[in-house]
């Protein structure tokens, strides 16, 4: 039997060690399995912040229902899910390396170019796969990178990711973090996968440069660190503002493949997301991935307490 079908599925399975992180309604914290051993993240969510955010139990059944059918070397995996009267329990692939930020804040917040293009093309790698399933993260932050112990790029937090159900589909929710949110997102205007891009750009220059960009959203508009004739045409073509990706190029050799072609060709189908979503992450007795019904509107049977009002798609 393999290591991720022996987890335990009880917080009672688990040894909880030192507190990792938070967000708005959750800690994360380092834990053991007491059934094999396995060193994971568990990720809590204080089931008494559903007072103060009547959204939550939707918020959460979205994230357990989109990160836990994602297999990709460059997506933090989701092992299992699970709650008591207090919380709900995510159980999460622990990276030894700690978040991007806290990598930046070591090496006083900046990386050469071969180690911008080394990360970057992981990143950009992850979020083919996302916007390839009609997933649009809509929170890429050095706080949302996570990094394993050599140095390989994890996307995680899937609090704020929605699935896009047709190609044409905007969204106009204000969400995600500051100073990396696109420029439609900040005015409320409608966007989709195209906003996803802009993260990256924001992400590029800050590993390049120390901070994100300028209010011009142009590279060089910050920071005096000489970058190469390659990295700020990269640059300027991740932060356009254009309302579509079709067009951004990327010059850096090896680096990272065009995205225009997940906006050009459009998102799969929900029958083309069916077909192609992972279905063997783990054995269903320790972590059930969604039915196809529950993909349109069901409530996981792992989350059946957390909310028994049909899930609505997000904003």
């Amino acid at each position: 039997m393999s290591s991720i079908a022996t987890l335990g599925d009880s917080i009672e399975d688990y040894e909880v060690y030192e507190f990792l992180g938070k967000g708005g309604f959750a800690e994360v914290y380092r834990a053991r399995s007491r059934l094999n051993g396995l060193q994971v993240a568990i990720k809590m969510v204080d089931r008494s912040q559903e007072k103060t955010c009547p959204d939550l139990k939707r918020r959460v059944q979205q994230e357990v229902k989109i990160h836990s059918r994602l297999k990709h070397p460059s997506v933090l995996e989701l092992y299992n899910y699970f709650e008591n009267k207090r919380y709900v329990y995510l159980v999460l692939e622990f990276c030894a390396g700690g978040t991007l930020q806290g990598y930046l804040d070591a090496r006083d917040g900046t990386l050469s170019e071969p180690e911008a293009r080394h990360l970057l093309h992981q990143i950009v790698d992850g979020l083919l796969y996302l916007h390839s399933h009609a997933i649009m993260h809509r929170d890429l932050s050095p706080a949302n990178l996570l990094l394993t112990s050599d140095l390989h790029v994890k996307i995680g937090d899937f609090g704020l990711a929605t699935r896009l159900s047709h190609p044409a589909e905007r969204h106009t929710t204000l969400c995600g973090t500051p100073n990396y949110i696109s420029p439609e997102v900040a005015a409320r205007g409608p966007h989709g996968l195209e906003a996803d891009v802009w993260g990256v750009g924001v992400l590029l220059h800050l590993v390049l440069t120390g901070k994100p960009p300028g209010v011009s959203g142009l590279p060089g508009s910050s920071g005096s660190k000489c970058l190469s004739q390659d990295a700020v045409a990269l640059l300027a073509g991740l932060l356009q503002r254009s309302a579509r990706l079709v067009g951004i190029q990327v010059p850096l050799p090896g680096c990272c493949r065009p995205l225009g072609r997940t906006v050009a060709e459009g998102p799969p189908t929900s029958a083309a997301f069916e077909r192609n979503a992972p279905t063997a992450v783990f054995p269903a007795r320790q972590c059930k991935a969604p039915e196809a019904s529950e993909l349109s509107g069901g409530t996981s049977e792992a989350l059946q307490h957390v909310s028994s009002a049909p899930r609505s798609p997000a904003g």
